[in-house]
C-alpha cells in the first residue's frame, strides 16, 4: 500500500498530537492514575499521562519535543479541562526536568517514551494515585485495553465538553500496523502495540495518555500502553502506542537512579 509521503507526514505529526473518538465520559475521578499536561503560557492541556510515582508522571517522548520543563504543569485531580466541574482533589505541579528515551527517534517514532520529574510530590488519596505497571511482557492480542484523555472528539473538532473521555480498543496482530505505517516509520514488533476499534480511536491531546488493562491474575487496571500516534482519528487504520512492559527496564532504572541522587 503506497501513501503520499508528505501527505502522511503531515498526518503522523497532527496526531503526535493526539482525543478520544466515539468513547463516552469517564466517571469523575474513575482513573486515579490520569495526569494531563498542561502548557504554563496558554494553560492548555497538551499531552496526556500517567502518574507512576508521586514524583513521575510518565509520557509520550513526542509530547515533550518542542517545550522544556520550565514550560510544563501537570494537572492531576482533575475532570473537566474547562473548570466548570470541580473534584475538589485538582493537584496542580511544576515539571522539574524531563528525562525522554535516550534512543527516542523523531522521524521513525520509536521508543516514543519519557518520564516527567516534578517539583514536589503529588498528594494521595483515594482519589488521586499511581497506575499499576506490568511486571512481565503479556500477549495481549484480542484483548480489550482503555483509553482515556481529553484530547479531540473528531479530528480538528475541540472536545465540546472538556470532560475526561474513555474509549475501549482491541488489541490486533502488528500486521495491520505494519501495512499502514512499516513502510514510514520502519515498525519495531517489540515496542509497539496495535489498537483499533470500529469508529472508535485516540486522537489529538491523547497522546501520552495511557491505555490500561484489566489483568485477571490481579484484577487491577495495569497500564500497558500509552498513545504515540496513528493516522486520522477514527479511521479505519489501526492506532500505534508504545509497549509499556518492553520498557520497564528502562522505567525501573530512571527511577532508581533519581532515588539513589536523592539520598
Amino acid at each position: 500500500m503506497q501513501y503520499n509521503v508528505l501527505y502522511m507526514s503531515y498526518i503522523l505529526l497532527y496526531q503526535l498530537q493526539k482525543r478520544i473518538v466515539g468513547g463516552t465520559e469517564a466517571s469523575i475521578n474513575e482513573f486515579p492514575l490520569m495526569a494531563g499536561l498542561v502548557d504554563k503560557g496558554t494553560g492548555s492541556r497538551f499531552c496526556g499521562g500517567s502518574i507512576i510515582t508521586n514524583t513521575f508522571i510518565l509520557t509520550a517522548a513526542h509530547c515533550l519535543d518542542d517545550t522544556t520543563a520550565s514550560d510544563v504543569r501537570v494537572a492531576v485531580g482533575d475532570h473537566d479541562m474547562a473548570g466548570r466541574v470541580r473534584t475538589g482533589y485538582e493537584q496542580s505541579i511544576d515539571a522539574l526536568r524531563f528525562i525522554i528515551h535516550n534512543k527516542w527517534n523523531t522521524k521513525r517514532v520509536v521508543n516514543d517514551i519519557a518520564i516527567i520529574q516534578l517539583a514536589r510530590k503529588i498528594n494521595f488519596n483515594q482519589n488521586v494515585g499511581p497506575v499499576c505497571l506490568p511486571s512481565s511482557v503479556v500477549d495481549l492480542e484480542g484483548q480489550t485495553v482503555t483509553a482515556m484523555g481529553w484530547g479531540l472528539t473528531k479530528t480538528f473538532m475541540e472536545n465540546d465538553r472538556g470532560m475526561l473521555r474513555k474509549v475501549d480498543l482491541k488489541v490486533e496482530d502488528l500486521l495491520p500496523c505494519v501495512k499502514a505505517y512499516g513502510h514510514m516509520i520502519n515498525f519495531h514488533k517489540p515496542t509497539q502495540i496495535c489498537s483499533y476499534g470500529r469508529n472508535k480511536d485516540t486522537c489529538q491531546g491523547d497522546s501520552g495518555g495511557p491505555l490500561v488493562w484489566l489483568d485477571p491474575q490481579t484484577n487491577r487496571l495495569t497500564q500497558v500502553g500509552l498513545v504515540s500516534f496513528g493516522a486520522e482519528c477514527g479511521s479505519t487504520s489501526p492506532g500505534v502506542n508504545t509497549d509499556v512492559a518492553v520498557f520497564m527496564p528502562w522505567i525501573n532504572s530512571v527511577l532508581k537512579s533519581t532515588i539513589i541522587a536523592e539520598l
